[in-house]
């Protein structure tokens, strides 16, 4: 493994938020402070948020818009306990492919805004809209397959001490993990 592989980025990711060392692993408060960074970008817009979202009538982007912002509030707690906290074997492999379903949502969400968007600049086109919903529902369907089918488990960095992040990988020789992140992008 070679400084320009992409397994040894992921070797030193794992490293940093998981070191099986007992004096580096990541305290409960190490976890608080990641998430303090998340309540705190969202504290600091709050004011405009609510002069610009709230105090405006309900609008199909404005849902979408919401979910999107609170969505990742929700979700970024769980994400931590997997991607943080050292697990046992057998747990990871119960859960290392639900913080990819999670973060699908939030992708769906903006694409949602881009779509509603699109579809008001084109005069409320229906030939638009249809084509827009058929390449979201592809872009959705492509995820849940990456997300059922398409990935394994990272091994840990200590495989003997059986404890390590819950992080997936691709299967060999696929790049359909890759694709789960950058297909929306084709969608935008």
């Amino acid at each position: 493994m070679t400084s320009l592989d992409p397994e040894h980025f992921i070797f030193v990711t794992q490293v940093y938020f998981c070191d099986p060392l007992p004096s580096s692993n990541h305290s409960p408060e190490d976890i608080v402070a990641m998430y303090a960074v998340v309540i705190w970008d969202w504290i600091i817009s709050l004011p405009r948020e609510y002069r610009f979202v709230w105090r405006t009538h309900w609008t199909p982007v404005k849902i979408a818009y919401l979910f999107c912002r609170y969505w990742v509030i929700t979700v970024v707690p769980y994400l931590l306990y997997c991607f943080v906290v050292d697990h046992p074997l057998a747990t990871c492999e119960k859960i290392f492919r639900i913080p990819v379903a999670l973060a699908m949502w939030n992708q769906v969400g903006s694409q949602s805004v881009l779509l509603i968007r699109t579809y008001a600049f084109f005069n409320r086109n229906v030939y638009i809209l249809l084509f827009l919903l058929t390449a979201l529902s592809g872009v959705i369907a492509y995820q849940l397959y990456v997300d059922t089918t398409q990935m394994l488990l990272l091994p840990f960095t200590a495989p003997h001490s059986g404890m390590g992040p819950c992080l997936p990988r691709s299967k060999p020789h696929s790049a359909h993990l890759l694709g789960f992140f950058v297909r929306p992008s084709i969608f935008k």
